[in-house]
Order: C-alpha cells, then sequence, then structure tokens
C-alpha cells in the first residue's frame, strides 16, 4: 500500500483529504506543520508528499526547500496546495522543489489523477536510478 504525507495545519482538511485518500487504497500519515513532515520523513515509508505551503512555524515552502537538500528524497513526489494562491506562487513551487500546484479548495479528481501520474513517474525514476529498467 503506497503512503502519502498529509502536511496541513487545518485538523478538518488534514481529515477530508486522509478520508478521500483512503477510500482510493492510500494509506496516509498526517502532520500539522512543516517540522512534523520533516520527522514524519524519517521514521516512516512515504511514497508522495501533500504539502499546505501556508503553515504556521515551518512553512511549506521551507520545508519542502529543506527536504529537497536531502538526496534521499530527491524524486519523492511533492505537490504545494495553497489557499492563497499569488501570482508567482507556482513558480515559487517549483523552485522550492514541489513536482505539482493545486489551489485551495482542491478539485479532488484533479489532484487524484496527479497524484497517480507522479507516482507513477517516481517509480520510473527509482527503477532507472537502480538500474532496473531494461535496455
Amino acid at each position: 500500500m503506497l503512503t502519502i504525507l498529509i502536511a496541513e495545519d487545518n485538523a478538518d482538511l488534514r481529515k477530508l483529504s486522509r478520508l478521500q485518500l483512503e477510500k482510493h487504497g492510500f494509506s496516509c500519515v498526517e502532520v500539522a506543520d512543516g517540522r512534523e513532515a520533516m520527522e514524519a520523513l524519517k521514521v516512516n515509508p512515504i511514497d508522495l508528499v501533500l504539502m499546505d505551503m501556508n503553515m504556521p512555524g515551518l512553512d511549506g515552502w521551507e520545508a519542502t526547500t529543506a527536504i529537497r537538500t536531502n538526496e534521499q528524497y530527491a524524486h519523492l513526489p511533492i505537490i504545494a496546495l495553497t489557499a492563497y494562491s499569488l501570482q508567482g506562487d507556482r513558480a515559487r513551487a517549483t523552485a522550492a522543489g514541489c513536482d505539482a500546484f493545486h489551489c485551495k479548495p482542491v478539485e479532488f479528481d484533479s489532484l487524484l489523477a496527479n497524484i497517480k501520474l507522479l507516482l507513477q513517474s517516481h517509480s520510473t525514476a527509482l527503477a532507472v536510478e537502480h538500474g532496473l529498467t531494461e535496455d
């Protein structure tokens, strides 16, 4: 079972995301800020991160940048989620290391399609990295 880390400071949104993702066969780990997200990565096998960019304390921008400094997470898909989308935020999320960007309220079917695409790409990247593909 694939595991998604949900980094979101709003407990209701975390729960809603978890319930929707579990209906589609994912396991979820929930955290309330960027610092907790970084700690969760150390102790849980995470396949993808949903990162709220505007959290108190260590926000999603800083947490994503910090996560990307660790080579172990070079191919870990991270999707930026934000309710306060300003011009340039998509580019800022990409610069921080996010693979995709969704504005809240998130259209779940679109997010789910993006999750599946990124997980497939991640799987392919890992196979290539470990020499598990046919020439």
